[in-house]
């Protein structure tokens, strides 16, 4: 009887225990899902839209792609030093249904990111790969666009527009309806930089740019049902990510 007693003297004191472990672990996953949600926050903030291409770098970058994923419309690579990071992530997106949709993931270190020049909106890299990524941040920017931010740690970093680059504003290039551009960039080999919608379109059409964004007004002929959504639409994009 005596030892009968000291056992369920000793259960609940086990319990309790558990209960309390339990509780921190809950604890310590509360806390780093509100602070993967409240730097995605802080990100999103510094964006001129929630909508476009971001790339992440560093073994912390699937929670925040997944949070980032939920916050916004962007379409997300995650780029990660290991295999085991790339499995790993890849498994937990899979499970949410992001991987392949919404975000990509793929091996490598700062040094060498295999997106076109120009083609994301942002670059974020997490504070475990911020003295790696340091010496690489030419790479960094390269692939963020012209007004595109590169996060390193606790540093902003906005991308200069170039002084090269020209808009085109009419259509005809310019008031004076002189087709010929000042653009200094656009020569030499040029190769693909994105392919997105819409596939089918009305006509007429008219171009403009500005800035790096492309406007294009669609008119009111349509022969075929795939290009009635479009019927006299005045349509922004990204120029650099089609977005």
């Amino acid at each position: 009887m005596p030892r009968q007693n000291t056992m369920w003297r000793i259960r609940p004191v086990v319990v309790g225990v558990v209960l309390m472990l339990s509780g921190l672990v809950g604890v310590g996953v509360d806390a780093a899902e509100q602070a993967a949600a409240q730097r995605v926050k802080f990100v999103l903030d510094q964006l001129d839209s929630r909508r476009g291409v971001g790339v992440l770098v560093g073994e912390g970058a699937a929670g925040l792609a997944e949070e980032m994923a939920r916050q916004s419309e962007l379409t997300l690579y995650v780029h990660l030093p290991t295999e085991s990071d790339v499995k790993a992530t890849c498994a937990r997106l899979d499970d949410t249904g992001l991987l392949g949709t919404r975000v990509f993931v793929g091996r490598g270190g700062p040094e060498s990111i295999p997106l076109a020049t120009s083609l994301s909106d942002f670059v974020l890299v997490e504070p475990e790969q911020v003295l790696a990524a340091k010496p690489h941040v030419d790479e960094l920017t390269r692939v963020v666009r012209p007004l595109g931010k590169v996060f390193v740690g606790d540093e902003i970093q906005t991308k200069p527009y170039p002084a090269e680059a020209d808009n085109w504003t009419h259509a005809y290039h310019g008031p004076d309806n002189n087709p010929q551009s000042t653009d200094q960039l656009a020569r030499g080999t040029l190769q693909t930089q994105f392919l997105g919608p819409p596939w089918y379109v009305p006509f007429p059409v008219v171009t403009v740019t500005s800035a790096g964004r492309v406007f294009r007004a669609y008119g009111h002929v349509g022969f075929k049902e795939r290009d009635w959504p479009w019927l006299n639409k005045l349509v922004a994009f990204n120029g650099y990510n089609g977005t």
